[in-house]
C-alpha cells in the first residue's frame, strides 16, 4: 500500500503500527510519520486515516484487525472474560488472547450469564432478612461477605472530642 502522494516524503512505508498488549499480535496498520506537520497537513492527513501516538511515534492508522479477520487468523473465540459486573476485560481466539476490543466485537460475545432473580433463590427467607438488614437487593450469597465487609466500611466513624 502507498501513502498518499502529496504525503510522500512526510510518511515511512506502510507497517504494522499499533499491537495488541497481551499477546503482541498486530492490531494496526499504516504509516510513521517521518517528520512534524503543519496544522494544515495534519488536518488533511486525517482524512485518509487516524492519526495516532504509539508510545513517542505518531502514526496514520488506515486498517485495523476486525473481529471476523482474527477469527480466520486465529481459529474461534475460545474464552471471553469479563470484570465483575460484566464489562470488558479480553477476548481469546484460539490460543491468542488480546486486551484489545477489535472492531465487529458485539456485546454478545462476553455477556454474563444472566443472574436468577431473588424469587427463584433456593433461601428466600435469608434473601428477605438480607434486605431487611442492608436496605439493598440480595444480589445472591457469594456476594454477601463482599457486601458486608463494603457496608461495615461505610460505617459512621466516631470521633472523640477532646
Amino acid at each position: 500500500m502507498q501513502p498518499p502522494t502529496e504525503f510522500i516524503e512526510c510518511l515511512g512505508p506502510y507497517e504494522a503500527v499499533g499491537y495488541d498488549s497481551a499477546c503482541g499480535e498486530p492490531i494496526a496498520w499504516g504509516f510513521y510519520l517521518r517528520r512534524r506537520l503543519s496544522d494544515a497537513q495534519w488536518d488533511a492527513l486525517n482524512e485518509y486515516g487516524s492519526l495516532e501516538c504509539f508510545g513517542s511515534s505518531w502514526a496514520l492508522v488506515v486498517k485495523r484487525l476486525t473481529h471476523a479477520e482474527a477469527i480466520e487468523k486465529y481459529g474461534e473465540v475460545s474464552a471471553c472474560p469479563t470484570g465483575p459486573r460484566g464489562g470488558w476485560r479480553s477476548i481469546t481466539y484460539g490460543t491468542r488472547q488480546f486486551l484489545s476490543k477489535l472492531e465487529g466485537v458485539t456485546y454478545g460475545h462476553f455477556a454474563p450469564p444472566p443472574r436468577d432473580p431473588v424469587e427463584k433463590r433456593e433461601d428466600p427467607v435469608e434473601s428477605v432478612a438480607f434486605e431487611r438488614a442492608f436496605g439493598i437487593r440480595d444480589p445472591g450469597p457469594e456476594f454477601h461477605d463482599e457486601i458486608v465487609a463494603t457496608l461495615h466500611l461505610l460505617a459512621p466513624i466516631e470521633f472523640k472530642s477532646r
